[in-house]
């Protein structure tokens, strides 16, 4: 039987907000971030107890875990090399899996990302090369619709109203910027952090900019420094954190 062993590999900045002190300064709160102190997340107590799934056998063979979501008892998990979203029974029983590569119009040419709509429960699909998104019911035994993105996005989440959506830093024209708000009809309300010329199409396909926690999405800016928040469509976004890393700070230029 396969066993999913997941591990959490976590950047020098996650280790050292478990060693900060936070201030409140303004209506954002500043996060003194001691970066030659870090501690183990095994020695913290961010993780309160640990469970291991044995998946039963069937045909998938999971070999570069990339995303994994759990909602209703339903384990969602998106692997990079076979370009597939398996889903599974926490109990580790096998569903199905959605593996439709092509060119038709239901199907795929790369899977860069999927996520849980907010709303109806479906599982979209999000492919940055053809711009679109596909869209099957919560336990993938229906394919509803292909939806057109209204850019090229890496990553993707729902908010209230609507999505936000990460370019991974790929400019189509000039003036696109890193960050979309996007409504339920997909159409662009706001976005915001300019794309670093430096920077430009320099992503790394395990960036996960986007976390989620009761309801709102957060996400950091080029930097790094600056963490935001946002959890309606209809809202700009916040700037809820600031970290502080002393003369580790990247230069502001």
């Amino acid at each position: 039987m396969n066993k999913i062993i997941i591990r959490m590999y976590l950047s020098f900045l996650v280790c050292s907000l478990m060693t900060s002190c936070v201030e409140t300064t303004n209506s954002a709160k500043s996060i003194k971030c001691d970066v030659d102190n870090t501690q183990s997340i095994s020695e913290s107590a961010l993780i309160g107890d640990v469970n291991i799934i044995s998946l039963q056998d069937s045909s998938a063979t999971i070999s570069s875990v990339n995303k994994v979501i759990c909602i209703d008892s339903i384990l969602y998990i998106l692997d990079d090399k076979s370009q597939c979203l398996y889903l599974y029974k926490t109990d580790g029983a096998f569903l199905r899996a959605i593996s439709d590569r092509g060119r038709a119009s239901n199907e795929y040419l790369n899977l860069n990302d999927f996520f849980i709509d907010n709303v109806n429960g479906n599982i979209n699909l999000v492919s940055q090369l053809e711009q679109k998104m596909l869209v099957y019911n919560h336990d993938a035994t229906e394919f509803i619709e292909t939806q057109k993105l209204p850019g090229k996005f890496a990553r993707m989440e729902c908010v209230e109203g609507g999505y936000i959506g990460y370019r991974g830093n790929y400019r189509e024209n000039e003036g696109d910027e890193n960050f979309c708000i996007m409504g339920r009809d997909m159409r662009i309300k706001d976005s915001f952090s300019k794309i670093n010329s430096n920077r430009e199409y320099e992503y790394h396909a395990q960036t996960l900019p986007f976390s989620t926690y009761k309801g709102k999405v957060y996400f950091h800016n080029d930097t790094g420094l600056d963490i935001y928040g946002i959890g309606n469509a209809d809202m700009q976004p916040s700037l809820n954190y600031v970290l502080n890393c002393g003369e580790h700070n990247t230069p502001s230029f």
